[in-house]
């Protein structure tokens, strides 16, 4: 069963590119904490937040940085009753990640279809 193969040095490569191709798509630990974010009571009213400011009229950025005001006070509050002390900087970049992801699952229904596709291209699908 075990034992030695040799392959040529272009499927060496082949094999190494595939590796590579599947560690860049492997979710970052930031990735992780988003998504299990987006599953408490946080990703709730993200979403939420979302939904109420797409009917303001202001800039796209403006409303991304109104949500992610609101957010980033719940996402302390969440790691506090956690028993972790976070200040409000230090969960800056989390709070963005959640607030765009929520976001793209909101308004981009099409980029699921899309996401599947990419997934089956390179073979993780």
């Amino acid at each position: 069963m075990f034992g030695i193969r040799i392959i040529s040095k272009s499927k060496l490569n082949e094999l190494k590119a595939a590796a590579a191709v599947a560690m860049a798509i492997v979710p970052t630990e930031t990735a992780k904490a988003v998504l299990a974010l987006k599953q408490t009571k946080i990703g709730e009213a993200v979403a939420i937040d979302i939904e109420a400011m797409s009917s303001k009229s202001m800039t796209g950025a403006e409303k991304f940085e109104a949500v992610l005001s609101n957010t980033i006070p719940l996402v302390v509050e969440f790691l506090t009753d956690g028993g972790l002390n976070a200040a409000l900087d230090e969960v800056e970049d989390i709070g963005r990640a959640l607030v765009q992801s929520i976001f793209n699952d909101f308004k981009w229904n099409a980029a699921g279809k899309l996401a599947k596709a990419i997934l089956r291209l390179v073979g993780l699908g």
